[in-house]
């Protein structure tokens, strides 16, 4: 659900506005948790570039003291560990090292220490450090479930999906209700392809907070990439009423997914509405430019079309799904040179790029 913030890789036809699937930020009732800043990270349905996440994952902080957690000391040190007083990482760390290292706590207490500190290393993105001092923690406290998910997010971080899977299947073992968990468990099982897996996530997601338009989403981006359009359609539609129901103003992830879904489905007029209307809630987002260009370039209007994929490359030069998409417009126009050009430079950048575009019969 799993956030998070963002690389790119080349671009595919369908990429989140925002993060991916998104997933949840980190925080639990540990003595410190940490939050992602972005995790809608990860792709969507032919993504453009992934947003990923964990594609650079930029870690935040969020202080959460356990309730059952005393401490006999009330210095300095003390609060910094905790988090109290805006400490930065180092005073985080370092305050946390003389606790640890004073042989004043033992058990439970040291281990909410030692993930303390983890906390601290992650704000640094000292991932290696955090993920040792969660391995402490835990091998006095085993079954935590918010230090197994906190330290899946650094597993997540450092790029190893599987490691984080594990840790997201334990949490969940030990709390099945863990809506974080669940949310960025769906989100990795969603990017290595097994739509039915996320779904089961997404599903159990939606039922714990039916009034979240970002399960539903989560969920239609799913159904899409299983080719269901309809079951998509009708997630995003209910995302939307959702988001009608707390007074928010449209949301353009939420239409420019249901857009695409429109598009692939073939409803070229409705899926220009909505990609008209999530241009105008992020109107320097280039993956809806190619979304609009690629509408108009299957009803044949093509310089509509070029004129799109030229704003999106604007934004973005080396959008692989911009080039490839301006490349066929061309040819279709006769300009075999200029269009040749374009979309070999495109499969330069995506080699796969031509089978995205097959989804929408081009």
């Amino acid at each position: 659900m799993p956030n998070k913030a963002l690389s790119e890789t080349g671009g595919s036809i369908v990429g989140p506005l925002v993060p991916t699937t998104t997933r949840a930020a980190s925080g639990a009732s540990t003595l410190v948790a940490f939050a992602t800043a972005e995790k809608a990270r990860r792709g969507v349905h032919l993504q453009y570039g992934r947003l990923s996440a964990v594609h650079g994952l930029a870690l935040g902080f969020v202080a959460a003291i356990a309730s059952g957690l005393v401490f006999a000391e009330s210095d300095q040190n003390l609060a910094w560990c905790k988090g109290e007083g805006g400490p930065s990482p180092d005073q985080q760390i370092t305050s946390c090292t003389s606790l640890i290292e004073s042989g004043s706590y033992h058990a439970q207490d040291l281990a909410l220490t030692y993930f303390s500190r983890a906390m601290g290393y992650l704000r640094k993105q000292d991932l290696d450090r955090a993920i040792e001092d969660f391995d402490a923690g835990l091998a006095l406290d085993p079954d935590n479930p918010a230090a197994l998910y906190n330290r899946a997010i650094g597993y997540e971080a450092k790029g190893d999906p599987d490691r984080a899977l594990k840790d997201y299947d334990a949490a969940i073992k030990l709390k099945p209700d863990h809506l974080k968990a669940l949310t960025n468990r769906g989100a990795i099982y969603f990017e290595k392809g097994d739509y039915d897996r996320a779904i089961e996530d997404q599903n159990r997601v939606i039922a714990l907070k039916p009034t979240d338009p970002m399960g539903l989403i989560n969920r239609g981006r799913s159904y899409a990439e299983k080719g269901d359009y309809d079951s998509a359609i009708k997630d995003f539609d209910q995302a939307e009423r959702l988001n009608k129901l707390r007074f928010a103003p449209p949301s353009g992830y939420v239409l420019y997914q249901r857009g695409l879904a429109l598009l692939a489905k073939g409803e070229d007029d409705r899926a220009i509405g909505d990609l008209n209307q999530a241009i105008v809630w992020a109107p320097r987002n280039p993956l809806i430019l190619v979304g609009l260009g690629l509408a108009f370039l299957r009803q044949g209007q093509f310089d509509q079309a070029i004129a799109d994929f030229d704003l999106a490359l604007k934004l973005r030069p080396t959008l692989a799904s911009a080039l490839y998409g301006r490349g066929l417009a061309k040819l279709k126009k006769g300009e075999n040179a200029s269009g040749e050009v374009d979309v070999s430079a495109a499969k330069a950048i995506k080699p796969n790029v031509a089978e995205e575009f097959a989804r929408y019969g081009l």
